[in-house]
């Protein structure tokens, strides 16, 4: 009855029965268990500028079928993503080996230098968990093959243009501790390591899950 889609769950003409409706009910929760990775999850990282933002959004699907899941990016540099997910793939991350992988920005805008890496990291691994994050969160920084998390230029004009958008915590590079970055309204955070973001902002989830 309900059929599973690229987009979502598609229900078709249904009686009105109590008995077609009940098993409705039965194909949805099913469908739904399936779909329980399919999220959006949104970061936004200011562009160096002073004028550009960019919000990231991640999809993961469970793969289904066999063969190679299928990895899909827009408006993002291919090759950071794809170094991104063997990151990820490591132990202690999400598993992200046998899901469908799906990463663009909204509305198209390219989102392809280094400084991104972070965003689209913690969108990733965000989804995977099926985990959504406080929308006044945002990350800035570059994540090398080691997962560590390098400096970025600019970052006080990056920091102040995600202030002016209303984010109120900014994940950071720890190689910036000591710069005088003074930025009203919004909280940095220093993290050195892609792990000790992931468990930073986990934490801030579950803050914000308990208010």
């Amino acid at each position: 009855v309900a059929a599973r889609t690229r987009g979502g769950l598609v229900v078709g003409r249904v009686p009105e029965t109590d008995e077609a409706l009940a098993q409705l009910r039965d194909d949805l929760a099913t469908r739904v268990k399936q779909l329980q990775r399919s999220v959006h999850i949104r970061h936004v990282d200011a562009g160096s500028d002073g004028a550009d933002e960019w919000e990231v959004q991640a999809l993961a699907n469970v793969a289904g079928g066999g063969g190679s899941p299928r990895r899909a990016v827009s408006a993002l540099d291919s090759s950071r993503v794809a170094m991104l997910l063997a990151v990820l793939a490591r132990p202690g991350h999400p598993p992200l080996g046998a899901t469908e992988v799906y990463a663009s920005t909204v509305g198209g805008m390219a989102a392809q230098e280094p400084a991104a890496d972070l965003a689209v990291a913690i969108a990733l691994a965000s989804a995977a968990r099926d985990a959504a994050l406080p929308p006044t969160l945002c990350a800035i920084g570059e994540v090398s093959l080691s997962g560590d998390i390098r400096r970025v230029p600019a970052l006080g004009r990056r920091l102040a243009e995600a202030a002016r958008l209303g984010f109120t915590t900014a994940l950071v590079p720890q190689a910036h501790s000591g710069e005088k970055v003074p930025v009203d309204g919004c909280e940095t955070i220093p993290v050195s390591t892609l792990r000790q973001a992931l468990g930073v902002a986990a934490d801030l989830r579950e803050r914000a899950g308990s208010v």
